[in-house]
């Protein structure tokens, strides 16, 4: 799986910033494997 920080639509995640937890991961069958990648995700985008 790639995520990509933006494309022609705009962002492609912002991490549901202002929620507790993302609504990706409140609906994932394997949550906490979706959380590992958005954490990547979102400290190499901060980097």
């Amino acid at each position: 799986m790639e995520l990509l920080e933006n494309d022609d639509a705009g962002i492609a995640c912002d991490h549901c910033q202002g929620l507790e937890t993302p609504l990706c991961i409140q609906y994932c069958l394997h949550s906490e494997y979706l959380q590992e990648i958005l954490d990547e995700f979102i400290s190499k985008k901060n980097d």
